[in-house]
């Protein structure tokens, strides 16, 4: 399976940051990462289901927001 562009991680992690503690997209959030990435439904969906199965639940706050306070300079 290819790996995901850093662009369009940054881009998952930051949307799927505002859907804590939970961790799901809504619609609006999938047409939202189509429209700034090239990501499909299911690259997206696989990417989320990949979150919520590897990254525990007391892990992933500080998983999708590592980048963001790294980029802070």
């Amino acid at each position: 399976m290819p790996r995901f562009a850093e662009e369009d991680v940054r881009c998952l992690k930051s949307t799927m940051a505002a859907r804590l503690p939970d961790c799901y997209f809504t619609r609006e959030d999938i047409e939202s990462i189509k429209s700034r990435t090239r990501l499909e439904d299911a690259q997206i969906q696989q990417w989320a289901d990949n979150l919520r199965f590897r990254v525990s639940a007391e892990k992933r706050a500080a998983y999708l927001v590592e980048d963001e306070e790294n980029n802070k300079v």
